[in-house]
């Protein structure tokens, strides 16, 4: 599956859930490695943190030109995955940022 920087981050801050059972903190914590920027990617797409001057939020910066990376899922990923974003949708917690990201974890097999 070929994600962007944007849909990495989603994953971990949207996607995940803030507590699961022990199995699903396993799972969160393997996915996160594929998922996580070293040192050396960071400074190649430049990510950074950034405030909005107007809202006072802060948010993630990075090289649009960012190339997005191959991560390879298990069965067992998978099915967390979607379960998540199942689970966003039964909430209503899509929105329009994240819709691709979860049109494509729906659509892996597992």
């Amino acid at each position: 599956m070929k994600l962007s920087v944007l849909e990495r981050i989603a994953i971990l801050n949207q996607v995940f859930p803030k507590e699961a059972d022990f199995v699903g903190v396993r799972v969160m914590k393997a996915i996160r490695k594929k998922l996580d920027f070293e040192t050396k990617e960071i400074k190649e797409i430049n990510l950074h943190p950034e405030i909005d001057p107007a809202t006072g939020q802060s948010f993630m910066s990075w090289d649009p030109k960012a190339k997005e990376i191959d991560v390879k899922f298990d069965a067992l990923e998978v099915k967390f995955l979607r379960e998540n974003v199942e689970r966003l949708d039964r909430e209503k917690k899509v929105n329009e940022q994240i819709m691709d990201l979860c049109d494509k974890v729906l659509a892996l097999k597992e």
